[in-house]
């Protein structure tokens, strides 16, 4: 293959942000994987409430920022009869999300075309960082996927193996729909909200639990509460927020567990992914305190999601009656003995970092050539 750059790997067919956010909401609902929904009924139940206002009013907002906050881009195919997108927004100063990877065609080759389209734009647009400030756009991106789902397993299982494993990791998470606002019970442990002086503390706990790909895509160092990018999205009109429990041991000395409780715009994710509550714990501690550590960091977390609570000037009141929980199987098992739940899903939560972008790439292209008989 020849170096990427701006002249080469083209697609007239490709495009950002040509396409309005109701036409992407119209292109959602035909969707379709084996001639299932990609807005499936359980996921759809979530959000079709707010779907055509708030929801929508969103990702407008977002698109208004020029491709600082999202974009998304899409591809029909020659005859112009069928339709793909993916769409990029941006979690942290460092980290971008890809997401909703959809298509009116039951057939991979337009998915893979817009997947590459994307995947060049991502490099370009960092080359041309790198040029005028030294900097990164992207430094990194993430995915989540249904292992279980044949498509989604298929092209994004092996992105170590493409990428480098320097420079992708991969988390298996179970993920589930907990009632906000529980009832909170004053017992050990001891539970402190994280400011910006935890930073290190954080970040050291969070690289043991899920590594430094992890920890540095999460900005947890560099931005624990998001407050920088926070900045960003009050530009638009909204916000993007991240609190922080710590538990700690006895002494408080040691933390053993740590909750990520992420606020941004309501289902910018379909998944409310956007809005997680992500739960570490160390896995050598025993049953018996992990049980108490877990529902602590629960009950409490499960307040940050009050509807009747905005964050700051620009945010907004949380609309479900339920939030994400995301965590390992070990912890997700006792979640489901300590709280109800009205949704489980296993993901596969994807990490590829800047110096593995064109080995993704290049992998990418290569399963293109292999479906272009379909075109």
């Amino acid at each position: 293959m020849q170096k990427i750059n701006k002249n080469n790997y083209l697609f007239s067919d490709c495009h950002i942000n040509s396409v309005s956010v109701k036409q992407l909401f119209e292109h959602y609902a035909q969707a379709k994987t084996k001639n299932n929904p990609f807005l499936y009924p359980k996921k759809l139940n979530h959000i079709k409430d707010y779907l055509f206002a708030d929801i929508k009013d969103n990702w407008k907002k977002l698109l208004s920022t020029s491709e600082n906050l999202m974009w998304i881009a899409s591809c029909h195919d020659p005859k112009g009869k069928n339709f793909a997108s993916v769409t990029f927004w941006r979690s942290t100063m460092k980290g971008w999300f890809g997401q909703h990877l959809a298509s009116t065609l039951d057939k991979p080759h337009l998915t893979m075309k817009v997947l590459l389209f994307a995947q060049r734009k991502a490099i370009i647009d960092n080359l041309n960082a790198i040029t005028e400030t030294n900097e990164t756009k992207y430094l990194s991106c993430q995915n989540w996927y249904n292992p279980y789902k044949k498509y989604p397993n298929w092209l994004y299982k092996d992105m170590k193996k493409y990428s480098g494993h320097e420079y992708s990791d991969k988390q298996t998470l179970r993920y589930r729909l907990i009632h906000r606002n529980q009832q909170e019970i004053e017992s050990y442990p001891y539970i402190s909200k994280a400011t910006e002086k935890d930073n290190q503390s954080v970040y050291i706990f969070a690289s043991k639990i899920r590594g430094k790909i992890f920890a540095d895509s999460e900005d947890l160092e560099d931005d624990l509460l998001l407050n920088r990018i926070d900045k960003e999205y009050n530009k638009a009109g909204l916000s993007r927020k991240r609190d922080i429990l710590m538990a700690w041991d006895k002494n408080k000395e040691i933390i053993l567990g740590v909750a990520l409780i992420y606020r941004g715009p309501f289902a910018l994710n379909f998944s409310l992914l956007e809005n997680r509550c992500d739960i570490l714990i160390n896995p050598s501690i025993g049953r018996n305190e992990r049980v108490n550590i877990i529902r602590a960091l629960v009950q409490k977390s499960s307040h940050y999601y009050d509807s009747t609570k905005m964050l700051e000037k620009f945010s907004q009141p949380y609309l479900a009656d339920v939030f994400p929980v995301v965590s390992e199987k070990m912890n997700v098992e006792i979640i489901d003995n300590l709280f109800p739940d009205k949704g489980k899903r296993v993901y596969n939560q994807n990490y590829c970092i800047w110096g593995g972008f064109e080995g993704w790439f290049r992998r990418l292209h290569d399963q293109y050539n292999l479906f272009k008989i379909f075109e």
